[in-house]
């Protein structure tokens, strides 16, 4: 089969016809059984004014009924929470709670007083109602009260006094909230988020927290972690158990404030479809682009109309369309398969994967072929959403990604033509610098300025400047790496053979760790998670009284130099593993007392940085002679 043809017949089998996804679903606008909706909770840049406007718009029209207005670097919300509003920054906020009116959406309004309330003052809570009662009187029923992301112990002394707990603090404060806001409204409501907001064990503070506090103000809740990989029936138990009471899931998913520029455009997966049975309500919190956004939070539209026969991937493909249009579809489809990695999974890159498995399995013309022409589809990508999209904010929110992605492109470009080279030649010299300063690059972000700023257009146009992202990062990095051994293997065939190695960054590969050049090394895109692993073959067998020396490189992470502890483990087929040592500090060196042949370097718990390791040398022990 020609190459052309070979990513045809991939795209038919992966991409059904937009036909099939594109009707919009007659239920849209059914009501939903209980609040369902975003927080706009994230740190970072808020959303503008008008982003919330069509944010608000757009909830209505997928028959989502709630929105918070809550985002961390609005002063007014947070560390000047006692401050009243600007008259037109409330003004603003009336316009929100009048289009929520319009939309059919419930406007809550919430309050985070926790950074330096003084919870036994009087004073305090008159300055926090009375800020309440102004959003009261213009219609505003439903209202929050957060304490998420605040310190753990009283910042004031007649606290200590007053309060047996944090707990119990909290608790008083907003059970006089929550009388106050009823005797105002009868139809008032009051939802808390507490400091411990993704425990889901029986802690101190939650279970005082849960029996204190009023039985109709629901307890926000994230899931078993701040970034909840699943939420199941039985997680749902323990923390109902836990808090007296069904909890208000606050889901981080899609907001990306603490991966700068990561565009999370994948559905929503792995939620019970019996959760609307278990929770009070459900908040997704997104992602400072408003406009990509609306992708994911169509898919947790689906998910709560329809639990029990919600299906991801229709529901995804569906969402592009309606969210890109007809026309653009092919190419945001294409684009966003590309990310849709996420803490709730990692099947992304789908296409590129299985081409580029199709080519190292057999480097024929036809599959390599198909790979360049694939490449050469997502170079055009760019110009084709500017060309199809409507949305010109959508496709403003994508270009940093679209940027990033055309010098992943053109790096792997590179890769292919120097396999096809030998590696003596005159242009395999200059590709290959071309190709470390291409990995460099793409590892190398520069601050993103306003978007749509003239800063912002000139250094979109530099070709070697990207802004902080990700884009199917890792699968680059772990193509990179495979290009990298093989051509090592080729043109060092005695050196020690790499088997395995956590995606490195800016093409500090695997092989920089044993490459006998204290120069160089391996250096990890991100921390290592549990089980990740760097293995070694030496080729020869290591004797015993061999020294391991492991030189490390402390990587700098919250202003600390973090040292990786890694299990050593040596093996003599590669299957069975035998513990030898723990690295510690920048040098570690174990005396083996078996021989082996293979080694490596194992995380047995997630590191709290990325790893760098500078170099694993076998020193062969001194051979002594008796005296005759």
């Amino acid at each position: 089969m020609k190459g052309g043809m070979v990513v045809v017949a991939l795209a038919c089998a992966l991409w059904a016809s937009a036909a099939v996804y594109g009707a919009v679903n007659k239920k849209e606008s059914a009501a939903l059984p209980l609040p369902v909706g975003v927080v706009e909770g994230f740190y970072g840049r808020p959303w503008t004014h008008e982003e919330r406007l069509a944010i608000i718009r757009f909830l209505g029209e997928m028959g989502l009924n709630s929105y918070c207005y809550a985002p961390k670097d609005d002063p007014y919300h947070r560390k000047e929470w006692r401050e009243p509003y600007p008259e037109a920054e409330f003004q603003k906020l009336l316009e929100l709670v009048r289009a929520c009116r319009r939309a059919k959406v419930t406007f809550c309004f919430a309050i985070s007083p926790g950074l330096d309330i003084e919870y036994s003052n009087p004073a305090d809570l008159a300055l926090l109602l009375k800020k309440l009662e102004l959003l009261n009187k213009a219609g505003v029923q439903s209202f929050a009260l957060f304490f998420d992301d605040v310190p753990s112990t009283f910042r004031h002394e007649s606290d200590a006094k007053a309060f047996p707990s944090f707990a119990a603090a909290h608790a008083k404060l907003a059970n006089d909230v929550y009388a106050q806001l009823k005797q105002w409204n009868s139809n008032a409501s009051l939802i808390v988020c507490p400091t411990e907001y993704y425990h889901s064990d029986p802690t101190p503070y939650l279970t005082e927290l849960g029996s204190k506090l009023h039985p109709d103000i629901p307890i926000i809740w994230t899931g078993r972690g701040v970034c909840s990989p699943t939420i199941d029936a039985p997680d749902l138990l323990r923390i109902r158990t836990v808090l007296g009471r069904k909890p208000f899931i606050w889901d981080n998913y899609p907001v990306n404030d603490y991966d700068e520029g990561h565009i999370y455009l994948g559905p929503i997966r792995h939620r019970t479809p019996l959760m609307g049975l278990n929770v009070a309500g459900y908040w997704s919190n997104p992602m400072n682009e408003s406009e990509l956004s609306k992708i994911p939070l169509m898919t947790i539209a689906d998910f709560y109309r329809s639990p029990e026969t919600y299906n991801p991937e229709n529901s995804w493909r569906r969402a592009l369309q309606r969210i890109g249009g007809n026309r653009a579809y092919p190419y945001l489809l294409r684009l966003s398969d590309l990310m849709m990695g996420s803490f709730l999974t990692r099947d992304e890159a789908r296409v590129l994967c299985t081409l580029v498995a199709d080519y190292f399995e057999n480097p024929t013309p036809a599959t390599v072929g198909s790979l360049r022409e694939y490449l050469q589809q997502l170079l055009e990508l760019e110009p084709n959403l500017e060309r199809t999209l409507t949305n010109r904010r959508l496709f403003e929110e994508l270009r940093p990604s679209l940027k990033r992605l055309r010098l992943h492109v053109r790096n792997l470009q590179t890769a292919i033509r120097l396999a096809e080279l030998p590696s003596t030649s005159t242009e395999a010299a200059a590709l290959r610098e071309a190709l470390r300063k291409g990995l460099a690059a793409v590892d190398t972000p520069v601050t993103a300025p306003a978007m749509g700023s003239p800063e912002w257009e000139r250094l979109l146009r530099d070709d070697f400047t990207v802004f902080p992202g990700n884009i199917a990062d890792e699968i680059f990095a772990q193509i990179q790496q495979t290009f990298h051994s093989k051509w090592t293997q080729e043109t060092s065939p005695t050196l020690p053979r790499l088997l395995a190695a956590p995606p490195s960054v800016s093409g500090c590969f695997g092989e920089h760790a044993i490459d006998g050049d204290s120069a160089t090394a391996y250096r990890s895109r991100n921390s290592w998670k549990s089980g990740d692993y760097l293995a070694v073959d030496f080729r020869d067998t290591l004797v015993t009284r061999t020294m391991l020396r492991i030189s490390m490189i402390g990587v700098e992470k919250w202003k600390q130099i973090f040292y990786p502890r890694l299990e050593i483990e040596t093996s003599k087929n590669g299957a069975q593993w035998d513990p030898v040592g723990i690295t510690q500090g920048a040098v570690t060196e174990v005396v083996l007392a078996r021989p082996c042949r293979f080694v490596r370097l194992l995380a047995a718990r997630d590191t709290d940085a990325a790893v760098a390791i500078r170099e694993i040398t076998p020193i062969a022990p001194e051979i002594t002679t008796k005296s005759p």
